[in-house]
């Protein structure tokens, strides 16, 4: 269905509510003024990511922009005019000067309608076509009947699972939500630091049902500090550009024994340090959670260890950098001979997870706090959709339910945990780490049948001093060993 009857059948799409550009120092506010003054000439651009610009009312950006010097644009649906809106939404994601990824070169655009249609996810058609960007921009929102979203949103899903295909999407502004796009599963929803946007997920009562039926899973994933999410958007859109070049450029990085790397339909390869999942936990564990652009205190409210309004918190591109940088380390039961120990920052990406096929079930992350300090950790996995062959798209969506705890093996105690069955993101923020205790972060299935599915486990640790990784002794011979099996004794699961 082509963007024309798909406004004329479905019903019209929605222009983000405009608003003037944010102030200069957006940029020291998100930590990149920061990551610039620390790395220099070293700091990734963006060089050699391309990205789609997606936009309402056929808008495109304004390529004589001086803004767009040395870029070249593709347009990927007729009739595109330009406006002073995608011209905005453009310079935040890629411009020479605003964005935060100014080395992107390469920018295909498309109106929302023939992106939703013919032109790319294929929505009563076909199965998605195939795409060389690596991320999407989304500012735009869209209200269609129950069946015609979940087609949308299972589409979109697929392409970010199936391709590493990273979408960014954001949140409609004000109270007032909209399913088209932040009611889907795998993109990166954004919202608001001044807690004006739209949250939670919109409720879609379709038959048979689907995990797009509940209501009540928490979104945005982050917010960033505009005064309306267009422009916000594309400021985490930026940042998902940054970190993918830095992935992709530092194959080093990506250090699974097993899987280091994919390569999608378009034939790129894609390390683990620049998946769908582990960019998404990367920018969620190295938001700022005490922000003082935050318009309220930022407290834990939701099952999955968010914030119903700012998600994980105010996007600090600087702390996910350093996330992703300080590279991938293994579980326990991945890498034995490491122990699971880690490092005061970095991710891990496990491709077999689940107990199935003799997949590991619980994956086990120690350390120890050496003062007093600050744990961040989100887990990442992406909503299976079963898509199929061209003209025979299937939408049927598998959502694993997976949990993440936190023990203080010193104390044997659990001190935290995040265990929501209808987000596919489990989120720690505890601010309570005691000098000197032994710890253990442990993601497990909590799921009665076996599966086979991937995760992304990222985190920050913030201490007063040096943080070091726990010795592989004290974990073997210790307490710690004795206080895991206390822990799992009649842990339930659904």
């Amino acid at each position: 269905m082509n963007g024309y009857l798909f406004r004329l059948v479905m019903g019209l799409m929605l222009v983000w509510l405009w608003c003037a550009p944010a102030a200069a120092d957006f940029k020291a506010d998100v930590g990149y003024t920061a990551l610039q003054n620390e790395l220099g000439a070293s700091l990734p651009t963006g060089a050699g990511v391309k990205v789609t610009q997606v936009e309402a009312d056929y808008g495109k950006p304004d390529a004589s922009d001086v803004a767009f010097s040395g870029k070249t644009f593709t347009a990927k649906s007729p009739s595109s005019v330009v406006t002073s809106h995608a011209t905005t939404v453009g310079e935040y994601f890629y411009g020479r000067t605003t964005s935060m990824a100014p080395g992107i070169t390469t920018i295909d655009t498309y109106d929302a309608g023939y992106y939703t249609g013919t032109a790319f996810l294929g929505w009563g058609t076909f199965t998605p076509l195939i795409s060389s960007s690596r991320v999407a921009n989304n500012s735009w929102v869209g209200t269609l009947d129950s069946a015609s979203t979940v087609q949308i949103l299972s589409r979109l899903d697929w392409v970010v699972d199936r391709d590493e295909y990273i979408q960014v999407v954001g949140m409609n502004n004000g109270g007032s939500n909209a399913p088209l796009l932040g009611s889907s599963f795998n993109a990166i929803a954004v919202g608001l630091s001044n807690g004006s946007a739209a949250s939670g997920s919109y409720p879609l009562a379709t038959t048979p049902t689907t995990p797009y039926a509940s209501g009540s899973r928490t979104r945005p994933d982050l917010v960033a500090p505009m005064d309306c999410t267009s422009y916000a958007t594309p400021l985490v859109a930026s940042a998902a550009a940054l970190l993918v070049a830095e992935g992709h450029n530092n194959p080093s990085l990506s250090k699974d024994p097993v899987v280091n790397s994919t390569t999608n339909r378009n034939g790129d390869t894609i390390y683990n340090a620049e998946r769908s999942e582990v960019v998404k936990a990367a920018l969620m564990a190295g938001a700022s959670r005490t922000a003082t652009q935050l318009a309220t205190t930022y407290t834990v409210n939701t099952a999955n260890g968010l914030n119903s309004t700012y998600g994980a918190g105010q996007l600090n591109i600087r702390d996910s950098y350093h996330i992703l940088a300080a590279g991938e380390q293994n579980s326990r039961e991945d890498y034995a001979t490491g122990g699971g120990e880690i490092s005061a920052t970095g991710f891990d990406y496990d491709p077999y997870f689940g107990g199935k096929s003799g997949s590991n079930k619980t994956g086990s992350y120690t350390f120890k706090s050496v003062s007093s300090g600050t744990l961040s950790a989100s887990l990442v996995w992406n909503l299976g959709v079963n898509g199929g062959t061209s003209g025979n798209f299937d939408t049927t969506a598998t959502l694993y339910h997976l949990g993440l705890y936190l023990y203080d093996l010193t104390t044997s105690t659990e001190v935290a945990y995040a265990t929501s069955l209808v987000d596919n993101t489990q989120n720690i923020w505890y601010t309570s780490l005691i000098a000197g205790d032994s710890y253990l972060l442990e993601v497990e299935s909590l799921q009665g049948t076996d599966f086979l599915w991937d995760y992304a486990l990222a985190w920050d640790i913030k201490a007063t001093t040096a943080h070091a990784p726990l010795p592989p002794t004290v974990y073997l011979l210790g307490s710690g060993l004795l206080a895991i099996f206390w822990f799992r004794r009649g842990r339930n699961r659904s």
